[in-house]
């Protein structure tokens, strides 16, 4: 979950995050250039969904 300025949250079932570290980190980058390489990682590592 997050906002145009910050994640704020997350939903996973049997993967772990730390929400304080990614929520730094998408500070950094901006939350649309984490976004899509979250998604881009979460798609080749995963056979899950991950939607925005």
């Amino acid at each position: 979950m997050y906002t145009d300025k910050t994640i704020t949250g997350y939903t996973a079932s049997g993967m772990g995050y730390n929400l304080e570290e990614k929520k730094q980190y998408a500070e950094q980058i901006g939350v649309d250039a984490y976004l899509e390489e979250f998604t881009t990682w979460f798609e080749e590592n995963t056979t899950g969904t991950c939607t925005r």
